[in-house]
């Protein structure tokens, strides 16, 4: 089992003909497209994938990876930090073609290479994971949660335009 520090590389199929693991930690700044989205690239994804090679040769992975990201709040624009958890399991083909003849269901990741990026990986499913508007918690920022619509006072000073259309309908037709 390779532990510790992980490469951003391992060879696949290696690992699956002796159904190795590995386990370890990468840093989050290897993520480039998740750092994008991040108000901070600072620590490390915890990482465990498992291996194995099935019937016909075919490569599967299984695992977890957790990582502690650093995010804005939309409420109040302070970084935070949100904890992120993926399950993978996921097939490894060696082309789109072998991608599509997978059944609907199954999760595929190509990669033609003697070698897999981990970052390639498991990026796309960090970057899913993230929340859509990341918020502290109930009184965890700062910031003033606007009242809701049905809790506001109804507005005291209402204009009317044609309120005087009747009265004056009435005065045209007395005249």
């Amino acid at each position: 089992m390779l532990t510790g520090s992980l490469p951003l590389h391992v060879d696949h199929r290696k690992l699956a003909a002796s159904s190795e693991s590995v386990e370890g930690r990468l840093p989050i700044e290897s993520f480039t497209r998740l750092a994008e989205l991040l108000a901070g690239t600072d620590g490390e994804a915890s990482v465990r994938l498992a291996f194995r090679q099935g019937r016909a040769r075919r490569i599967f992975v299984k695992g977890e990876c957790e990582a502690q990201l650093m995010v804005t709040c939309q409420a109040c624009l302070d970084p935070m930090v949100v904890t992120v958890t993926l399950s993978i399991d996921s097939e490894i083909v060696a082309s789109v073609d072998d991608l599509l003849e997978l059944d609907q269901q199954e999760n595929g990741v190509v990669c033609a290479a003697p070698r897999i990026s981990l970052v390639d990986l498991l990026e796309d499913d960090l970057i899913v994971a993230l929340p859509m508007v990341p918020r502290h918690e109930d009184g965890g920022c700062g910031a003033e949660v606007p009242k809701a619509v049905h809790e506001e006072e109804a507005p005291v000073d209402t204009h009317r335009p044609f309120a005087g259309l009747a009265e004056m309908t009435e005065q045209f037709k007395r005249s």
